[in-house]
C-alpha cells in the first residue's frame, strides 16, 4: 500500500520546534547521500541511527516507501517521529539529498525534553494526528481498512501511573460503561478522552475492529486533541471501568506528569503505524 507524504499541519510552529528540539539534542551534520534510516529496518550499519527522530535544520531530505520517492522534508520540518515513539520498524526510508544539518533525539532525549517542556506534547500530538487522519481518510477512501483480529489489548500507561491519575482525580472522573454499550460515535464531536481502568473497549472504523484497549488504554484522545470529529468508534466489550478527562485535566496531567504526555505519543505512533502497516 502506498504511504502518504511527510505533511506538516497548518498550525505547525517551526519556531517551538526549534527551540524544542535544541533543548534536548545537538545539531548534526549529514553528508549528501546519507541514510538516516531504512524501511523496515530498525538499525544497519547504513543508518545514522535506528530509533531518532529528526528537525531538518538545513539541506533537503527525501522520504521514499519501496525504493520510490513519496516526498521531501522541508527546512525546519520534524521527521522519522515513528522510531523513538513505536518502538517498531521504519515505515519509509529517509535519505539526504544534498548535504544538511539535524538534530535528532532518540527516545531518552525525547522524555528529557518532554520533562523540560511539556507544552510541546500537544503540537506534536497534533501533527500526527493530523497524519492519522491523512492515513484514515485514504483508508476509507480505497475502503482498505483491515480488521484487528489478533486478540491484543493496547495499555499505554504504567500501572503505577495509572493508580496515580486514579487517586488524583479521584472519583468524581470515573464512570461504569455496561457490556456493549457505545462510548464513542465515529463522526460525533468529541470533548472527553477516557483511559481504561478495568475491562475492555474495541474501536471500530466503519464497522471493522481495528483495536482492543484494556487496563492502562486511551481512547478519545484525537479528538479532545484537535477539536475535531470522532475517527472511530468505542464499544464496551465487557463492563468497563474508565476515567474521564476534559481538555483541562488533559493539560493538567501533560504539565505534572511528563510521562503522561510521552505515553499519549507512542499511544499515536502504535496507532499510525497499525493503520500503515495493515491497511489491505
Amino acid at each position: 500500500m502506498n504511504l502518504n507524504p511527510p505533511r506538516q499541519y497548518t498550525g505547525y510552529d517551526k519556531g517551538a520546534a526549534l527551540e524544542f528540539f535544541k533543548a534536548a539534542g545537538t545539531p548534526e551534520t549529514v553528508a549528501e547521500g546519507a541514510t538516516l534510516f531504512v524501511e523496515h529496518q530498525r538499525a544497519g550499519r547504513h543508518s545514522i541511527s535506528r530509533d531518532k527522530m529528526y528537525l531538518l535544520l538545513q539541506g533537503r531530505v527525501e522520504i521514499l516507501a519501496a525504493r520510490k520517492p513519496i516526498g521531501a522534508i522541508k527546512q525546519g520540518e520534524i521527521f522519522g517521529e515513528m522510531g523513538p515513539l513505536s518502538g517498531t520498524a521504519r515505515s519509509a526510508t529517509a535519505v539526504a539529498r544534498t548535504p544538511c544539518q539535524v538534530i535528532g533525539l532518540d527516545e531518552q532525549q525525547l522524555r528529557r525534553g518532554l520533562e523540560m517542556k511539556p507544552d510541546f506534547v500537544p503540537m506534536m500530538a497534533r501533527l500526527m494526528i493530523s497524519r492519522l487522519r491523512d492515513t484514515v481518510a485514504r483508508l476509507r477512501t480505497e475502503d482498505a481498512i483491515a480488521e484487528d483480529d489478533s486478540g491484543r489489548q493496547t495499555a499505554l500507561f504504567s500501572p503505577a501511573l495509572l493508580d496515580d491519575m486514579r487517586h488524583d482525580l479521584g472519583a468524581a472522573a470515573h464512570a461504569r460503561f455496561k457490556q456493549g454499550e457505545t462510548i464513542l460515535r465515529e463522526g460525533a464531536t468529541g470533548i472527553l478522552m477516557y483511559i481504561v481502568l478495568e475491562g475492555c473497549v474495541s474501536a471500530h472504523i466503519q464497522g471493522r475492529l481495528v483495536e482492543r484497549i484494556g487496563p492502562g488504554g486511551l481512547l478519545g484522545e484525537i479528538a479532545l486533541v484537535d477539536l475535531s470529529p470522532r475517527v472511530a468508534s468505542a464499544i464496551a466489550q465487557t463492563d468497563c471501568e474508565l476515567l474521564v478527562i476534559n481538555r483541562s485535566l488533559f493539560l493538567q496531567l501533560l504539565r505534572d506528569k511528563p510521562e503522561f504526555g510521552a505515553s499519549l505519543l507512542r499511544g499515536l505512533a502504535d496507532r499510525l503505524r497499525f493503520l500503515i502497516s495493515h491497511g489491505r
